[in-house]
C-alpha cells in the first residue's frame, strides 16, 4: 500500500482500503495512512459473523459525519438476521454433510443442474436491492456475534488455514499461476488459480470428483465503449485497457481448499490439478506473470 498511499497524497486523493479478505486479528488493521479501512464479515469470509462490517476512519471530522449519517439508518430487525442464520444452516447441511451432498451431486449431474448457481445465490448476503438493504444499522444479535467472533479470534486457526493454502501452493504445477501469491497477507479464504483452458480444466476436475468452480460472478471490469470518430480525443486511453483484469476473469478457476479439508484430500486435489493441466496443455503459453 505504500506506493498507492504516496501517489494518492501527491494527487490529493483519498484512499479507501478494502481489507475484507485480509482479516487476521487485531494486529493487522489496514495501512495507518489509509483514510478508511474496511472489514466485512459476510458468510463466505474467513472469520464470518454471518454479516456485518467495520470501518476504521482516520480523520475525526469525517468519522463524526459518518456517525451522524449512520445514526439515521433504520435498524436491522432480529428476524432478518435469524432468517439469514437459518438459510446458512441449511446451506451448511447441504454442502458439508457427505451423506446429504453426495446423493444431491449425483442427482444434479444426472439432470444437468448447475448446483453452484443456486448455492451462490443462497450465500449472497444481499441478493437484491443491495444499496437499500445495506443502509441499515446492525441488529443487537449481529453486533453480539461480531463482538464474540473478534473477541475469540484464534490465531492457530488462522495458521491452519495458511498452512493448508501454502501446502497446495508448493505442490501446484509451474504452469499454473496462483492469484495473490505475492500478497503480504494471504489467509487463503479463496484459492483462485489461472489456467489456459479454464472451462475444459474445470470439466476435467469435475470428472475426477473435484468440485472446482469456474465463474467470477461478483467480479467485473469497466471496458471501453465501441470506438467511433467522436471518441478520437480519448484515443490515448486505449493503452490503459485492463488487459490483466480481463485475462484473470477469463482464466480463473477456484479450487475447493480451506482449513477443513484433510491433507489426504488436498493431495488428491493437487494430483487432479497436475493431471488436468497436462491434458489441457497447449504449445503456446500466454499466461501473464506481472502483478500476480
Amino acid at each position: 500500500m505504500d506506493a498507492i498511499i504516496s501517489t494518492a497524497k501527491r494527487k490529493n486523493i483519498h484512499v479507501i482500503e478494502d481489507c475484507a479478505e485480509t482479516f487476521c486479528g487485531s494486529k493487522k488493521i489496514g495501512h495507518p495512512e489509509s483514510d478508511i479501512a474496511l472489514f466485512s464479515f459476510g458468510v463466505i469470509k474467513y472469520y464470518t459473523a454471518f454479516g456485518g462490517a467495520i470501518a476504521k476512519v482516520k480523520d475525526e471530522k469525517l468519522y463524526q459525519k459518518m456517525c451522524d449519517l449512520y445514526s439515521k439508518y433504520p435498524m436491522q430487525s432480529q428476524f432478518v438476521y435469524f432468517k439469514k442464520l437459518f438459510k446458512y444452516c441449511c446451506a451448511y447441511v447441504l454442502l458439508d454433510c457427505p451423506s446429504v451432498i453426495h446423493p444431491l451431486m449425483v442427482l444434479t449431474r444426472k439432470f444437468n443442474i448447475d448446483h453452484k448457481k443456486y448455492v451462490i445465490k443462497m450465500l449472497r448476503g444481499f441478493p437484491d436491492h443491495l444499496i437499500e438493504k445495506i443502509r441499515h444499522q446492525p441488529s443487537t444479535a449481529l453486533l453480539k456475534t461480531v463482538f464474540y467472533r473478534l473477541s475469540n479470534f484464534d490465531r492457530n486457526d488462522f495458521r491452519t488455514c495458511s498452512l493448508k493454502g501454502e501446502y497446495v501452493k508448493e505442490r501446484l504445477p509451474e504452469s499454473v499461476t496462483l492469484v495473490g501469491s505475492q500478497a503480504e497477507i494471504n489467509n487463503y479464504w479463496l484459492f483462485p488459480i489461472l489456467v489456459d483452458n479454464a472451462d475444459t480444466f474445470v470439466n476435467l476436475l469435475h470428472a475426477m470428483g473435484i468440485d472446482a468452480y469456474r465463474g467470477a460472478t461478483q467480479v467485473n471490469i469497466i471496458e471501453p465503449e465501441k470506438w467511433n470518430p467522436y471518441l478520437d480525443y480519448f484515443a490515448p486511453l486505449v493503452n490503459y485497457y485492463p488487459h490483466e483484469a480481463r485475462y484473470l476473469m477469463d482464466h480463473v478457476v477456484y479450487l475447493p481448499i480451506n482449513k477443513s479439508v484433510p491433507f489426504s484430500v488436498l493431495d488428491q486435489i493437487c494430483r487432479g490439478v497436475e493431471e488436468a493441466e497436462k491434458l489441457t496443455k497447449k504449445s503456446v503459453n500466454v499466461r501473464i506473470q506481472s502483478k500476480l
